[in-house]
């Protein structure tokens, strides 16, 4: 027996490679003298062929030169690393490939190959000839001279057999396989590292493989290893060409490609995984394996996060590829389209118990599907679970064949089968529970066949579960549909379809809009048998919901039919209609009919167990009506059953008239839930004796309704208009006027004003000459007359609007109003300034004045007038009111109203300022001798001032009814009218015809006042001694006794000099004469002996009064029962009954609150002394003589008094007796003077006293 001895070599390198112990040569080797470099001992034949050499590496990195080339060592090589792998690196020069295995046997442990980076156009060393013996030109394709340029970075190994293991290759680069690179080789791969290897060479024969290239014929098989973000254009970790490869207890991690982020498995290669984990690796397309015409199996694996940006979150197949998957998870991969399988191979993907689930954290939209099946091929779906998907299951878009067997899918929220084209699906077994589905579970179209077997759908939610279209057919056996919530129905079934459905149960489902198990056409085949329907609720048909048919699409000559038959239906409920069947559309072919059927407790609402859609209708109106009245149609709905359309609201009506009558309204309206509807509020407007027909419209099968419809005459009273003044709309009105009773009373009061008013007229003109009239002043009240003509000849005008009525109103009214205010604001002044000035001569305020102040007051009213009339003529226009259908004809001006308000606002003023006056002239309202004409006057002014108030603002807001209008006009312009010739006029005429019953009751009041003034005199006198003797008193205290005594016995009592008619009257008599007659006559004397050298220029005494003839009116007695002294007593301003003149001096004022009347009086008349003048008053019936002496001797007495009274004076201030005796004499002769001046006066304003 041969023994061979192994020869074991072993290479110490350190990390400088310059030390001076190492070299190569013929010795080198062993542990004393290591070689440089282990190519050396390749190349100089220092390793035998025969022997199994083991090269042992020290820790170190060792950077090769040049590859380490091994060439038949079928016997063996093995490259064995002491310690850890991480510490012994072999890496090379720029360039350089690691390690080139030709016919060999390696074995590879314990070391890491780093950053070997070959030359991308590096030549091979060597090419097998068994290489031009194939036939097959594809296999020379991916064998060709191309694929061996540049590849394998670390490792190149041809036609050998390695054992790889505790490996690591890191950073290593190649054309193809950027680490390894294998033909013909079996390789077993067992707990390495990859990572950061690169294959990206952008030829057209390079970029693949990242990590590793199996070529032509190999074998691999990969065990409890790690690929780590490597990096290729397609195949991001490995890449199989005709070669089979196992891999089990595999982590792929991070890895990334263009096409394939973890394998690109093609020409016939096989692969078998199993208990891999496939970790967020990525691609454009196939985030895992992108698989060509190869066979692929994956058992108890983890696809968990990884991303494709296109298509194939997992898997793509082309060709004939066959893809097995068991017993796997996959968990939240992700891609737009085909998150699992990109299928457009002919091959089958079969997929048994594995788990389909997405996390809550999952939030990326998938575009498409799970898997897209396509091109004749097959899925299956066997003993799994899909959970929490949130895009399509299945998507099928060929004649593929779909099976879905005992899987579950839980939580989906879109289509679960999506079949597009005349494919195939089988579900048997399969449940659907608590599916979300945004629009249907199930999908056929364009003649797909499905067949469910014994599937459960519970407690799912969306559009529909199960939904056929064009010529699709979907056979339903032994399924069970409990608790689903569907917006329509749980199965729709459109276009010329089949729909089979035996022995199922439909239980506690609800449909939200419209039917809830079963949606038809009437287009195509539906057999339903041996069925149970218990507790569902709809809206419309619960168990079948004949919807609309749309278009026939694929066969004309396609024969519709149904077949009911021993179906159960219990309690169920239709919210509306159709507590079983309903018809959206009309009926085609024969009405729902059921052979051997049990229906108990089925309701509708508001129809019955079976109904239609809205058909036809029926409408109400009236045949006859005036234009633009108000009327009602009534529209009633009915089915195809002639049950009223009861709980809808979604069915419109329309109303439209011809074009020779125009229709307003409500002339639209919806259905109302029991079935009715109205339309509220409709006319027709047109001329009288038109007709057309009314068109109510809607969607109703059966068509429109069309109704006549005439116009009657207008009832008597009313008239037609056109209320949109545009000919549009006409409408009966009645027309309003000023009521008969209002102009009755009016004509009447006013003609009873106009008799008035001639009759005053004529009393002025007749006995204008009286002093009553004539102090009236003629011309002012005839053009008071001449106002209230006017505004009663308004008042008769203003019965009817007219044009003429109209203008006259608006130019009359305002301007004789005006001129009756004008009249009563300059009488008012007159007056004023007559009494404020007592020389009358010296006021100018003849007729012709008057009359020129009044127009210049009146032009701004005129102006306006006249303006206003011109530019904005007031015409009788009709104002409808709609409300209450009444025309009222007004007088109408556009803006004349802001001439109005103008004119009113300066007629206003014109009052205001009249009030002020009357205010101003209150006190002398009763001067004698007036008439009373200020007192008249005033309240005249005050009338009209209340009057003007009350009325403008009912004028400017009560516009609504011409007879409120004309009483506002008639009304304020009688008042005024009447106020005018009560106030004025009347109290004239009453004293012109009853002048002795007025001047009786005059003289029975001045004999009163008469009494009352004597016995105030009285009480004068008796104060008067107490007081003056007690001041006596009290002075010959202070001063000499001879002085006190000699003006004691000189004093007079007649020195003094009051007025008793002013001071005392028979008002006084009520008031307490303790507290202030005693302290008032102590007062005024005190004031009269402080002030008497004062006033004395101005005193008039009764001796320098000069004596005047009989008829002189201060000395006349007046004689009550001659006639001729009556005027004198009213026009005399010289004889005032308890009033002053403002011209004469105050001699003494109040000096209480409480004394109330005044001491001194100012009149011309306030001198005549105690014992003459008021005996003259007492005596009524003594001559002229008899007066003429007692005021002479009164005079001389009152002289003597003053005497007396200066010479008291001149003792009490030493002795002035010449002095006062001289004022005396200047005082006399003052008075002298001025008793001449008024003498004159009062013969100026009396021309009877020059006689």
């Amino acid at each position: 027996m041969k023994f061979h001895c192994i020869l074991i070599l072993v290479l110490i390198l350190k990390l400088i490679y310059s030390a001076e112990n190492r070299f190569d040569n013929e010795l080198c080797g062993n542990f004393n003298s290591p070689c440089k470099n282990i190519g050396y001992l390749f190349n100089n034949s220092r390793v035998d062929k025969n022997f199994n050499s083991t090269f042992y590496f020290s820790p170190g990195i060792y950077n090769l030169s040049s590859s380490i080339i091994i060439i038949d060592f079928q016997v063996g090589i093995n490259l064995i690393g002491i310690g850890e792998n991480k510490n012994i690196i072999i890496t090379t020069h720029k360039g350089i490939r690691g390690v080139i295995s030709y016919n060999s046997n390696l074995i590879i442990r314990g070391i890491t190959f780093d950053n070997c980076k070959v030359k991308k156009n590096e030549l091979p060393l060597y090419v097998p000839e068994t290489l031009t013996d194939y036939s097959d030109d594809e296999k020379l394709d991916y064998l060709g001279l191309n694929y061996y340029i540049g590849s394998g970075g670390a490792l190149q190994i041809v036609y050998s057999r390695v054992i790889i293991s505790n490996c690591i290759f890191s950073n290593n680069k190649g054309r193809n396989g950027g680490a390894i690179f294998t033909v013909l080789t079996n390789i077993t791969i067992s707990d390495c590292t990859f990572y950061s290897n690169q294959a990206l060479m952008r030829s057209e024969d390079g970029g693949n493989g990242g990590a590793i290239f199996f070529g032509l014929s190999s074998g691999a098989i990969i065990l409890k290893s790690i690929f780590k973000n490597n990096m290729a254009i397609t195949g991001g970790v490995i890449v199989q060409s005709n070669s089979e490869l196992m891999i089990e207890d595999t982590v792929f991690a991070y890895n990334q490609a263009s096409n394939g982020g973890v394998f690109l498995i093609f020409n016939d290669s096989k692969i078998e995984s199993t208990r891999c984990s496939f970790y967020a690796n990525y691609a454009n397309i196939s985030a895992i394996a992108n698989i060509q015409n190869s066979f692929v199996f994956q058992k108890s694996c983890l696809y968990q996060e990884n991303m494709a940006s296109s298509m194939g979150g997992v898997f793509s197949l082309v060709d004939r590829t066959i893809l097995f998957v068991t017993l796997s998870i996959f968990n939240d991969n992700y891609a737009p389209s085909s998150l699992i399988v990109e299928n457009h191979g002919s091959g089958p993907a079969m997929f048994t118990n594995c788990e389909f689930t997405f996390s809550d954290n999952f939030k990326r939209q998938i575009i498409q599907s799970l898997f897209s099946i396509s091109n004749y091929n097959f899925l299956l779906l066997k003993d799994s679970r899909v959970s929490n998907s949130k895009g399509n299951v299945i998507w099928c878009t060929s004649n593929a064949i779909i099976v879905v067997y005992n899987t579950t899918f839980y939580n989906v929220s879109s289509k679960v089968i999506n079949i597009h084209s005349q494919g195939y699906f089988f579900s048997i077994s399969a449940t659907f529970i608590e599916c979300k589905a945004e629009d249907y579970l199930v999908v056929l179209r364009n003649g797909a066949r499905g067949f469910l077997f014994r599937n459960n759908f519970i407690n799912n939610q969306g559009i529909l579960m199960i939904f056929t279209t064009y010529n699709s057919s979907m056979i339903i056996i032994e399924s069970k549909f409990f608790n689903n919530i569907v917006r329509n129905e749980l199965i729709a079934v459109r276009n010329e379809y089949t729909l089979q459905i035996y022995n199922s149960i439909f239980k506690n489902n609800i449909g939200k809009t419209r039917g809830c198990i079963i949606s038809v056409d009437q287009l195509g085949k539906l057999t339903s048998t041996n069925n149970y329907f218990i507790n569902n609720t709809s809206v419309y048909g619960t168990i079948i919901n004949f919807v609309k048919k749309r278009f026939n699409y694929w066969h004309k000559d396609f024969q519709c039919f149904s077949t009911f038959q021993n179906d159960t239906i219990v309690n169920n409920t239709a919210l509306i209609s159709g507590a079983v069947v309903y018809y959206r559309d009309k009926i085609i072919g024969n009405k729902y009919t059921c052979e051997s059927c049990l229906f108990l407790n089925n309701v509708a609402h508001y129809g019955n167990t079976i109904n239609s859609g809205f058909h036809s209708f029926s409408v109400i109106q009236a045949s006859k009506v005036h234009s633009n009245e108000h009327f009602p149609a009534l529209i009633y709905a009915f089915d195809q059953f002639d049950n009223l359309v009861r709980g809808k609201n979604d069915i419109r009506f329309h109303v439209s008239s011809c074009d020779d009558i125009h229709l307003t309204g409500v002339t639209s309206s919806t259905i109302q839930l029991n079935g009715v509807t109205a339309l509220y509020n409709l006319k027709v407007n047109s001329p009288e004796n038109h007709s057309c027909n009314l068109s109510y419209e809607s969607n109703a099968k059966k068509g429109n309704v069309k109704l006549p419809i005439s116009i009657l005459n207008c009832p008597q009273g009313e008239e037609m208009f056109d209320v949109s003044y545009q000919g549009k709309v006409f409408q009966c009105l009645k027309t309003i006027e000023i009521s008969n009773i209002v102009k009755t009373v009016m004509i009447i009061t006013t003609s009873i004003l106009l008799l008035l008013i001639l009759l005053c007229f004529g009393i002025t003109i007749a006995y204008s000459e009286e002093k009553v009239i004539s102090f009236g002043n003629i011309v002012f009240l005839i053009l008071m007359l001449f106002s209230c003509v006017c505004l009663c000849i308004v008042i008769y005008v203003s019965i009817e609007p007219t044009n003429f009525s109209c203008q006259f109103s608006a130019i009359v009214f305002p301007i004789g109003i005006g001129i009756l205010f004008t009249l009563t604001l300059l009488k008012q002044y007159k007056i004023y300034k007559l009494f404020k000035y007592s020389d009358f001569l010296k006021i100018n305020t003849d007729n012709l004045k008057m009359v020129e102040y009044a127009a210049l007051i009146m032009v701004p009213v005129f102006l306006l007038v006249l303006i206003g009339v011109i530019v904005y003529p007031s015409k009788p226009t009709f104002i409808l009111d709609l409300n209450t259908k009444t025309a009222t004809k007004y007088c109408v001006s556009r803006k004349y109203y802001i001439f109005s308000i103008v004119i009113v606002v300066y007629e206003v003023i014109i009052l205001l300022t009249s009030c002020f006056i009357a205010m101003k002239s209150k006190r002398y309202h009763s001067t004698p001798g007036t008439f009373y004409e200020s007192l008249f006057n005033s309240i005249l002014i005050y009338n009209y001032t209340l009057v003007f108030i009350v009325l403008i603002p009912l004028f400017y807001t009560l516009q609504n009814n011409p007879t409120t209008i004309y009483l506002i006009y008639s009304i304020g312009s009688s008042i005024l009218v009447f106020a005018t010739l009560s106030i004025i006029f009347i109290p004239k005429i009453n004293f012109l015809f009853r002048r002795k019953e007025i001047v009786s009751t005059l003289k029975k009041t001045i004999e009163t006042q008469e009494r009352d003034i004597q016995r105030n005199k009285d009480l004068l006198i008796f104060y008067k001694m107490f007081l003056i003797e007690k001041k006596n008193n009290n002075n010959n205290n202070n001063n000499n006794n001879n002085n006190n005594n000699n003006n004691n016995n000189n004093f007079n009592f007649n020195n003094p000099i009051f007025n008793v008619h002013e001071t005392f009257s028979s008002e006084d008599e009520n008031e307490d004469e303790e507290d202030y007659i005693g302290e008032g006559i102590y007062s005024l004397f005190n004031h009269w002996d402080q002030n008497k050298r004062k006033y004395n220029n101005n005193q008039i005494y009764p001796n320098q009064i000069p004596k005047q003839t009989t008829n002189s009116p201060s000395s006349q007695c007046i004689d009550f029962s001659k006639e001729n002294n009556i005027d004198d007593l009213y026009i005399n301003p010289t004889i005032p009954k308890n009033k002053s003149i403002d011209n004469s001096p105050n001699l003494f004022k109040k000096t209480k609150k409480k004394l109330k009347s005044k001491i001194i009086s100012k009149s011309a008349n306030s001198s005549p002394n105690i014992n003459g003048n008021n005996n003259n008053i007492n005596n009524n019936n003594n001559n002229n003589n008899n007066n003429n002496n007692n005021n002479n001797n009164n005079n001389n007495n009152n002289n003597n008094n003053n005497n007396n009274n200066n010479n008291n004076n001149n003792n009490n201030n030493n002795n002035n007796n010449n002095n006062n005796n001289n004022n005396n004499n200047i005082i006399n002769n003052n008075n002298n003077i001025n008793n001449n001046n008024n003498t004159k006066r009062r013969k100026s304003m009396d021309p009877s006293l020059n006689n």
